[in-house]
């Protein structure tokens, strides 16, 4: 289901697997033999700016040397291209392409930690000139660029590129263009993504900035789900962040700041406490 209302094509067999699933009962399921997903054309991956794609990803068989599993890619003839998968050579890989222009191509540069029937979050994210790729929040690939992307007529298709297919499984999968969610290691998500549809407005949530028990800065977000920007000018050390609202069930974290003014992405969901 895309919650932005664009069209989701099944193509082949792909199907909701509910014997394996990260969260909620069910996947996508890709057989690696002309299974995918395909999206028509949108600016909503046209990424301009800051994005982040991230997911829960299970390999069904580890792609051997030579082989290539795709999670996502926009492709035409080569000429324009960006892809981002598994590469039995050089491990997880994103690159984009422009008409003979490298706009970014980097790699993990080994297969090392990857497992057949193990779920593993991953996200791609570019925060200003710097992309990073994490493994269940573990940077394991960085490259920096200040090259453009390009907006790309083409269709955005999951699970292929050209005739390359991914052979295993997904669960929620999404596209935070304009939001670079994470800038170092992170904790990954331990629930499903609210949909955007369902949330609802709670006029008393706020996040609280804490060291040694004093509440330092509130942030008054009117929000269930909370994706917000914390940049403050503190001293260095290790802080938490307090999410809350009256019936729900508050969420604690520590947060290291290496530097003043250090520019923090995080993620909070409240969860109704009934």
């Amino acid at each position: 289901i895309d919650e932005m209302g664009n069209t989701v094509i099944p193509h082949g067999d792909v199907r909701i697997n509910t014997a394996q699933s990260k969260f909620g009962g069910g996947s996508a399921f890709f057989d690696g033999a002309g299974d995918y997903i395909s999206l028509a054309d949108s600016d909503d991956w046209y990424f301009e700016g800051d994005f982040t794609v991230d997911l829960w990803f299970m390999l069904k068989k580890v792609p051997a040397q030579g082989d290539r599993t795709i999670i996502y890619s926009q492709f035409t003839d080569g000429t324009y291209q960006q892809v981002f998968g598994i590469f039995g050579d050089r491990g997880i890989t994103y690159w984009n392409y422009n008409d003979s222009d490298w706009i970014i191509n980097f790699n993990q540069g080994s297969m090392d930690g990857w497992s057949a029937n193990t779920w593993y979050h991953i996200a791609l994210v570019r925060m200003g000139d710097e992309y990073s790729i994490y493994r269940d929040g573990i940077r394991i690939a960085s490259a920096t660029s200040s090259k453009p992307h390009v907006n790309y007529s083409l269709p955005f298709d999951i699970g292929r590129r050209a005739d390359l297919y991914l052979n295993g499984w997904i669960d929620e999968f999404c596209i935070s263009n304009g939001i670079a969610r994470w800038s170092g290691n992170f904790t990954p998500p331990a629930r499903e993504y609210k949909s955007s549809i369902e949330a609802k407005a709670i006029p008393d949530s706020k996040v609280e900035l804490i060291k040694d028990g004093v509440v330092l800065k509130i942030y008054n977000i009117p929000y269930p789900s909370i994706d917000y920007s914390f940049e403050v000018n503190i001293a260095p050390g290790i802080y938490q962040l307090r999410a809350s609202a009256p019936g729900y069930i508050q969420e604690q974290r520590d947060v290291t700041f290496t530097t003043s003014g250090e520019k923090k992405v995080e993620d909070f969901v409240l969860i109704s406490d009934i």
